[in-house]
């Protein structure tokens, strides 16, 4: 499972969350295993590279991800 397959099923069962949030439920939940120290930002980095409405160098084409507020994430509804 990559890290964004991780984020969609966290936020399938509930949301909206912020990035801490999510990375919190990935740990709990064992959907994914962090190598790095830094894993929570790796959370708040995917979320923005495949988050509507955020345009970076880095970003996917493919959208995902909904900011709702200043700070929490959604899955775009379908």
């Amino acid at each position: 499972m990559t890290i964004t397959e991780a984020i969609k099923q966290v936020l399938a069962k509930k949301s909206p969350l912020t990035a801490a949030e999510i990375h919190r439920a990935i740990v709990e939940a064992s959907l994914f295993e962090f190598k790095s120290k830094a894993a929570a930002s790796i959370v708040r980095a995917q979320l923005r590279r495949h988050c509507e409405g955020v345009n970076a160098a880095n970003a996917s084409s493919k959208k995902e991800f909904r900011l709702v507020g200043a700070d929490k994430y959604a899955l775009i509804s379908k």
